[in-house]
């Protein structure tokens, strides 16, 4: 077989540590040619460490999501099979906004690899100055497929903070995979705390109800992968949650909304209802006493 003492490497300048044994059987040969990293993944024995990396040299490496910010410290032993055992340590670290959700921060974390699973001990992270904590573990099957079973909760989270338009939540989901391999987010969002000042035509979809996705109510999509393709079924309700003041209304509003469809493309359905109010004309002001969406 091949076997690899010890490889130091740096990868943006941080040091990476390898080591292993690759078992070269002569009638398992074909199988390196015409697939290198099942072969890997279903022969391979070796151990792979990082002592102490900065994060902030290897936000290139996923633009998308990492920020630069963070140490990680991590030592896998990987067996054949594609088993993994070990642990992998964050500190400091951040992620860039995926959704509605905002940005992660100050994120620290302590992940155990137990053969196929994935267990997350604590992770704990900042969002807005509100504290966020992520629990549960991921499997990958021999298949290569993930599986998920994790959840996510905070309090009085900023949802929403843009010009004209500021909302907090109290945030309760779950990231499960189903028997059929589809992956789900359910929970619930508590609405709270909401400022809305921008004009209410601003809001109106564009004619027959088409135009981008984040134009449509609820004005958000995911695109980057794997997330866009995860399923969502969550409860967003709030009781005058929303203070409204725009050139012609003044009142405050109540949601309840049942989300669904994708990250990709999210659906709203429910209804926004207005429980009291002013309407402002140049001529006359009237009081509301109900109104609905």
């Amino acid at each position: 077989g091949l076997v690899l003492d010890e490889l130091t490497a740096r990868i943006s300048g941080q040091e990476v540590r390898v080591s292993g044994l690759l078992p070269l059987e002569q009638e398992r040969l074909i199988l390196l040619r015409d697939d290198p990293w099942f072969y890997l993944r279903q022969m391979g024995n070796g151990k792979v460490e990082i002592p102490d990396a900065d994060l902030s040299q290897w936000t290139t490496l996923a633009p998308s999501a990492l920020a630069p910010s963070g140490r990680l410290q991590m030592s896998l032993q990987v067996a054949p099979g594609g088993m993994i055992d070990g642990a992998m340590y964050l500190k400091g670290a951040a992620l860039r906004p995926i959704g509605p959700l905002g940005a992660l921060q100050d994120i620290t974390a302590e992940v155990r690899f137990e053969g196929r699973r994935i267990t997350i001990k604590s992770v704990e992270a900042q969002t807005g100055g509100r504290p966020v904590e992520l629990k549960g573990d991921a499997q990958w099957l021999e298949s290569g497929q993930p599986r998920f079973d994790l959840s996510l909760r905070g309090k009085n989270l900023p949802l929403i903070r843009q010009t004209g338009l500021l909302l907090r939540g109290d945030v309760d989901l779950k990231l499960q995979t189903d028997d059929d391999g589809m992956s789900w987010v359910r929970g619930s969002v508590g609405l709270r705390d909401g400022l809305f000042l921008v004009d209410l035509e601003s809001l109106r979809p564009s004619s027959g109800g088409g135009g981008s996705v984040s134009g449509r109510p609820p004005y958000f999509s995911v695109t980057e992968k794997p997330f866009a393709d995860w399923r969502l079924d969550i409860a967003v309700k709030g009781n005058d949650f929303l203070r409204m003041e725009t050139p012609v209304f003044s009142g405050r509003a109540s949601a309840d909304f049942q989300l669904s469809g994708t990250l990709r493309e999210p659906r709203a359905i429910g209804e926004a209802v207005v429980t009291e109010g002013l309407v402002k004309l140049p001529f006359a002001t009237f009081n509301v006493t109900e109104g609905w969406v």
